[in-house]
């Protein structure tokens, strides 16, 4: 997973069409999620890095980070930024083309495009501002939901470390995987036994957590994901849980 950063090279996009064809866009370009998150479809806002290649989805009441200018932009006017900063990096953002976008947003607010917040293509979406209100309500209460488990699931944490890409599948039990146990530099690191664990997944709408079984030996990890949404290229993160399974409740038969 990579980070958004701050500043020149964060432009922040803004559309209520924006999911999910602006983000298969992003991803078909190389772009890599610099969230924890999907997204929210209340949240039609998209933080994206040009030089880290990195995005975040937007979300409810939390800036996420500084971004150009302090204004949203359009699709249509990402593209041109984007352009122009592949033409000539050296003198990128100082162009004609990007200072007269940002020309005619001086003194709005960071939503405001004509005269109140979100008022963009408003005439396309005559029932925008109710829909608003309702989705963006609903995005705060599952956010808040959000946050509750997360906190409950740390402090039931024993410990947390990166998957190293040498993580090799194993042939005979689908989902299950193996690690060097010498690869991992985490501190805590159980010296034995079965533990429920948490894999995080990366994906093009964002990180998934996906439950798993973890076994460990004298010189390796075994896990058993249920049902990853994809390939062991793709992990990120590996939890482990204070939870322990007793040998004759295990899936994982060595």
């Amino acid at each position: 997973m990579g980070r958004i950063g701050r500043g020149n090279h964060v432009l922040l996009v803004y559309d209520y069409n924006l999911y999910p064809k602006f983000l298969n866009y992003l991803h078909k370009k190389g772009y890599h999620t610099a969230s924890p998150h999907g997204y929210y479809e209340s949240c039609p806002w998209i933080y994206v890095n040009i030089e880290l290649k990195t995005y975040f989805p937007g979300m409810p009441g939390i800036k996420i980070t500084e971004c150009f200018n302090n204004h949203a932009i359009t699709i249509d006017e990402f593209h041109t930024i984007l352009a122009e900063y592949k033409a000539d990096k050296e003198n990128y953002p100082n162009t004609p083309k990007i200072k007269e976008i940002y020309d005619k947003y001086k003194g709005k607010d960071l939503f405001v495009f004509h005269n109140e917040p979100f008022d963009y293509d408003l005439e396309k979406f005559p029932d925008f501002k109710k829909e608003w209100e309702e989705s963006e309500k609903k995005a705060k209460e599952e956010y808040q939901e959000w946050k509750k488990k997360q906190k409950e699931k740390e402090e039931n944490t024993l410990c947390l470390f990166d998957i190293p890409s040498t993580i090799k599948a194993r042939p005979e039990v689908r989902f299950l995987y193996e690690l060097d146990r010498k690869s991992i530099k985490c501190k805590g690191l159980p010296e034995s036994g079965n533990y429920k664990g948490e894999i995080k997944v990366l994906t093009l709408m964002g990180a998934v957590d996906t439950d798993c079984e973890v076994c460990f030996f004298d010189d390796t990890i075994l896990v058993l994901a249920f049902n990853p949404d994809e390939d062991e290229e793709f992990f990120d993160t590996l939890r482990i849980f204070k939870d322990r399974i007793p040998d004759d409740k295990r899936n994982i038969v060595v």
